[in-house]
């Protein structure tokens, strides 16, 4: 039986915001304009989002393409690297409040290529 440790984000002045997500080699975790990251989930690298990008929870495809959204503006972003995100060309859900993301098969289209 495994037993949990409460870590804590040396640098983390906001409250975490987002969800902890894992994509199958990093947990993710996210405050309102930065994005941690662990292999292992004691030891944390901070990374600054773009400017205008807060993201609440991300989930990666089997190809790495990554997906985040922001859960008060419903806006979903997109990143090949998980450090380069931009807008995705997806209108937000209106109304909808979005918690959690996790990867699927959806048929590609023009706004969601392979």
């Amino acid at each position: 039986m495994k037993t949990w440790h409460e870590t804590k984000i040396a640098d983390v002045t906001n409250p975490i915001a987002g969800k902890v997500s894992y994509d199958g080699s990093l947990f993710w975790a996210s405050d309102a304009s930065r994005q941690y990251v662990s292999s292992d989930g004691l030891a944390w690298t901070t990374r600054t989002l773009p400017n205008g990008v807060q993201l609440h929870a991300v989930a990666r495809s089997k190809t790495g393409t990554y997906v985040g959204f922001d859960r008060g503006s419903s806006q979903f972003f997109r990143s090949a690297d998980g450090l380069a995100w931009a807008p995705a060309k997806v209108s937000p859900a209106a109304g909808a409040d979005l918690y959690r993301m996790v990867y699927g098969y959806g048929k590609p289209s023009a706004e969601c290529p392979l």
